[in-house]
């Protein structure tokens, strides 16, 4: 296995547990963030809370590194408990910039593994996030780009059907190279026929 990774800023007095990534890459990760990780928190709890147990989850070392790099960022803007009136109120309000800063710098495979992870570990203010930026960042892609993007076969049935029940909405163009486009700000990227 390779070295540990320790992610910082917590005291020196505070628990430290061991999580290995699928690509057996061992992290040394605090207990003030094992606990926003709600199935790797109740893997520990089984086993009894020991430090020295090595606790294996089916995500990679590099998408597990953008979570501990997530959790920095949500350490920084976000007092919270992991819980659902927490999420609720994320819902209602604009991602914070410095969020929207490193998820932009995903590509979509990116996207997609951070999503599958964050689910897995159940860490609800990070899945609330991506899942947030990526339904904003799909509003302004073509039709087209959507279906290479989720590889779906959309027919010109069902292409004909959605003009049909949506005909006031048209969407404008997009980036088609590079990483994941930026979500739309506040009144961009869907435009309504009545609007024109």
């Amino acid at each position: 296995m390779s070295s540990a990774t320790t992610h910082p800023a917590v005291t020196p007095s505070e628990k430290y547990y061991k999580i290995v990534t699928s690509d057996e890459k061992v992290f040394n990760v605090p207990e003030c963030k094992i606990n926003r990780m709600t199935t790797i928190r109740n893997m520990i709890d089984d086993v009894g809370d020991d430090t020295e147990e090595v606790i294996p989850i089916p995500v990679s070392s590099n998408t597990f590194t953008k979570i501990l790099e997530f959790e920095a960022i949500d350490e920084s803007i976000i007092t919270h408990a992991n819980n659902n009136e927490v999420i609720e109120k994320m819902r209602k309000e604009p991602l914070n910039d410095e969020v929207i800063k490193i998820f932009e710098s995903y590509n979509f495979n990116d996207i997609f593994e951070f999503i599958r992870a964050t689910n897995y570990i159940d860490y609800k203010v990070a899945l609330n996030s991506i899942c947030k930026y990526t339904s904003e960042m799909i509003k302004v892609l073509p039709a087209n780009e959507i279906q290479s993007v989720f590889e779906a076969n959309i027919t010109d049935e069902e292409n004909t059907e959605f003009k049909e029940t949506h005909p006031d909405i048209l969407m404008d163009d997009a980036p088609t190279s590079g990483g994941a486009p930026a979500p739309p700000k506040h009144g961009e990227g869907v435009v309504h026929k009545d609007d024109e």
